[in-house]
């Protein structure tokens, strides 16, 4: 089983150079950091729909004022 496929190639660790194995490294920090910006993401895209439904939700001032005058 390969360590890491590069355009379609796949690499094994053992056959690594030093210098590969710490880019190989590097490169699953990266594509992890990338899941959690995505996740991150995803994240704020439904806390944004919670406040926006929050905001229909809202009365206007007018409706405000007219509760006021009751």
């Amino acid at each position: 089983m390969a360590d890491i496929t590069i355009d379609g190639k796949e690499y094994n660790k053992e056959e690594m150079s030093n210098e590969q194995a710490a880019i190989v490294s590097k490169l699953a920090n990266i594509q992890q950091s990338k899941n959690n910006f995505l996740s991150q993401i995803q994240d704020l895209d439904i806390l944004a729909e919670v406040w926006v439904n929050k905001f229909k939700e809202a009365k206007p001032k007018e409706e405000e004022k007219k509760e006021e005058a009751k």
